[in-house]
């Protein structure tokens, strides 16, 4: 991430408000790609393209990133046509915050919910195997600790848990 500095390598040009912003240090800049499966893509081949991705590394870099406005957008009236001016649609730093972090309170709810389903023992052997197979965890007994420890932190679990569960064997 380059910051504080001019970019040297960019995709394109980066506006001056932005590039004012990384100077300063509160916008952090990148080159990131975005790719398209063969699967997927109109040619038949993976494809890839190149952007300058911005990063706000705090609350003026997240002022510059949303062009200078705070607030969130206005909602779109439950009915009828929608008449709100671009203004009130535009998104502002709160509607991005909101986003991230309604993202995080459903991943924590989800997991919450997961766990109230199957129960705790299953929820940790599931998690267990899977990052001691995925290589997360070296062995069963490293995923086994950092599981337990880290659905307590979030809460999944209480904090005096034991795990009383069956031995765990992976593939």
């Amino acid at each position: 991430m380059i910051t504080k500095a001019q970019p040297e390598k960019t995709v394109g040009t980066i506006p001056a408000a932005i590039l004012e912003g990384i100077l300063k240090g509160a916008v952090g800049h990148e080159i990131e790609e975005v790719k398209i499966s063969a699967k997927t893509s109109p040619t038949h081949k993976d494809e890839t393209r190149a952007f300058d991705a911005f990063y706000a590394l705090d609350a003026e870099g997240m002022l510059i990133l949303s062009g200078g406005k705070v607030a969130p957008s206005t909602p779109a009236p439950k009915e009828g046509k929608d008449e709100r001016s671009d203004e009130e649609r535009r998104t502002g730093a709160c509607d991005h915050y909101n986003y991230g972090r309604l993202l995080q309170v459903r991943a924590l709810e989800r997991s919450r919910l997961e766990t109230s389903i199957e129960g705790p023992e299953k929820t940790i052997i599931r998690l267990v195997k899977l990052g001691v197979e995925g290589g997360l965890y070296d062995n069963v007994t490293e995923g086994l600790e950092t599981v337990i420890a880290n659905m307590k932190k979030r809460g999944t679990i209480p904090a005096d848990y034991e795990y009383k569960g069956a031995p765990i064997t992976t593939n």
